[in-house]
Parts: C-alpha cells; sequence; structure tokens
C-alpha cells in the first residue's frame, strides 16, 4: 500500500514518520510488510489511509486535475476535509489518527464487528426485528440498493450472522475490522473525539462536500465539525450519497487510495458506462488518468 510514495514523496514520509513517533509503532514497515493484525488496528490503518489517500490527491493536483466535488467513505471523509480545503493535510492526518486511537480505545472496551448483508435497508430493518437483534445490531453504512453493512458487540453479532443464514441463506458476510464501528456502543469515544475536535478550526470548503450524515453538501464549518464526531456513532448514508452524485451529474469518479470498493458500489448505485469509474491508487493510476483527461479534451 503506497509503496510507490514511500519511495518519492517527502511529504508522505514525514507524515508517517510523526504518527509512528506519537503511537510508538513503525507505520512504513507495517504499511509495507504488515502484519495485517497491526494493521487492521484502528490507530494505525486511519492515519496510514489517510496519509496515503492524501498523497496520492496532491499529485492529483500537481497534474492539474481539482475536483467539481468531493466525498469520502467513513474515515474517507477526513480526507475528504482536506481535499475540500476544510482542514490542512496535516491537520487531517491529525484527526485520523486521534479518531482512529480512540476508536481501539472504544474497542478493546467493547470488542466486536461489523458484516455486509446482501439486502435492502428495508430488508435488512426487517431481518434485525425478525431475529430478535433490535438494539443489539445495528446498520452501519446504506451502501447500495442491495448491500448494507451491520455492526455490533462481539456475541451479538455472531448470533445475528447465525440466525440471519438461518432465514437468508448467504446473505451475509463477515468483514475485516476490528471494532463495532458506526454504533451507539462508541458513544465515548464520540463525545471524546467532539470534545478534542473543538481545538481543531474548520474552515468553509473551497469546493462541494457531501457529508456522510446528511447525504447533501455540507458548508457550515461547525456543522462538518460536528458531522465529523457523530459518525463514530450514527450510519454511512453513502446509497443516498451516490444518488445525490447523480442528480448533480457527475461524469468521472475518481477513487483515491487503496482498492476499488468505492467503485464497485458506484456500479451498483447506478453509475453505468456513461460514468467513467476510475481507481487512483498509485503514481502510475495517475499518469493515466491524465492522458485520459487530455484524450477527452479536458472533460
Amino acid at each position: 500500500m503506497g509503496a510507490d510514495l514511500l519511495r518519492s514523496d517527502e511529504w508522505v514520509r514525514e507524515q508517517i514518520r510523526h504518527v509512528s513517533a506519537e503511537i510508538g509503532e513503525d507505520l512504513e514497515r507495517i504499511c509495507l510488510k504488515g502484519p495485517e493484525r497491526t494493521l487492521m488496528r484502528a490507530a494505525v490503518v486511519q492515519p496510514l489511509l489517510t496519509i496515503i489517500g492524501l498523497g496520492y490527491a496532491r499529485k492529483l493536483a500537481d497534474a492539474g486535475l481539482a475536483p467539481d466535488l468531493v466525498v469520502g467513505h467513513s474515515l474517507g471523509e477526513i480526507p475528504a476535509l482536506a481535499v475540500a480545503g476544510v482542514l490542512s493535510p496535516e491537520q487531517a492526518v491529525r484527526v485520523a489518527a486521534r479518531r482512529g486511537r480512540l476508536m481501539d480505545q472504544a474497542a478493546a472496551r467493547a470488542p466486536g464487528g461489523m458484516a455486509a448483508v446482501f439486502l435492502s435497508l428495508a430488508e435488512v430493518e426487517s431481518l434485525i426485528g425478525q431475529v430478535g437483534m433490535a438494539g443489539r445490531i445495528f446498520v452501519a453504512n446504506d451502501n447500495a440498493p442491495a448491500q448494507v453493512v451491520v455492526s455490533g458487540a462481539a456475541e451479538p453479532l455472531a448470533e445475528f450472522l447465525r440466525l440471519a443464514q438461518a432465514v437468508r441463506p448467504g446473505c451475509c458476510k463477515p468483514l475485516r475490522v476490528s471494532g463495532p464501528w458506526h454504533t451507539p456502543l462508541l458513544e465515548e469515544a464520540r463525545a471524546q473525539f467532539q470534545d478534542w475536535l473543538a481545538a481543531i478550526p474548520f474552515a468553509n470548503p473551497r469546493i462541494p462536500l457531501i457529508a456522510n450524515a446528511t447525504a447533501r453538501a455540507e458548508s457550515d464549518p461547525d456543522r462538518l465539525r460536528e458531522h465529523a464526531a457523530i459518525q463514530l456513532t450514527h450510519p454511512v448514508h453513502w446509497r443516498e450519497t451516490m444518488a445525490e452524485l447523480r442528480a448533480r451529474h457527475a461524469r468521472t469518479l475518481l477513487e483515491i487510495g487503496p482498492g476499488r470498493v468505492l467503485a464497485g458500489l458506484a456500479r451498483l448505485n447506478g453509475f453505468g458506462n456513461e460514468t467513467h469509474v476510475r481507481g487512483v491508487n498509485s503514481l502510475q493510476a495517475i499518469v493515466q488518468v491524465r492522458a485520459d483527461y487530455s484524450a477527452g479534451g479536458g472533460k
């Protein structure tokens, strides 16, 4: 993850050195070599993903590719705030690092996890009630018309998966995460994070930013600060966010950072072949995106 940036980008290396010293881990080594168990700790993976994502975003800007609108899924909203000019890149890394540490602390108090359920939101909410798990299992991400992520403490989640598979065989898939994210189980972390964020200056965005909490463009710095905190205990409204992007006639979507999850979700949310969906997870990908942009006459 981010090996080309680590070889060539001093800003990325500097940020990784700073966070490594702060949390007492060699993030460069973990980023490149693992082990995966350490990488998946929120205190490690969240600042790393933010640094790598912003590293590629900075390279896109250097190539003359500026977004008309920005959005980030869950943690991705933190680097999105930086791309929109609400936070500086360095502030975004600090925010992601604090967010990750607080989430790890919450997970230590209330271990849990998440699972993808390949049903609609209405079907998932009905299933939760049907198996008697209301108030114990929570909708964490409404990702697409037929993909919802649920979250909860370890024992209720295991029970939910067993019961759900009995009712709807093959409907669930456990996710590799380290805690019960986007649930009331993180309320203490949310309160601590909100208090800490009070000292972080948030600016007006320079470009529209669609917030996870509301699925609409938000421009008030105080509301954006509040959304950054309540996101820990509230679901990500990604399906509605994608609908907002379609309503704004988005025709090119760039997914910045490792993986292709969001590109896949874009297709599941109705973006067809008329929409260019590109992954930006390497320096070579930026070269290709710039070439495609030039070939298309700058559109």
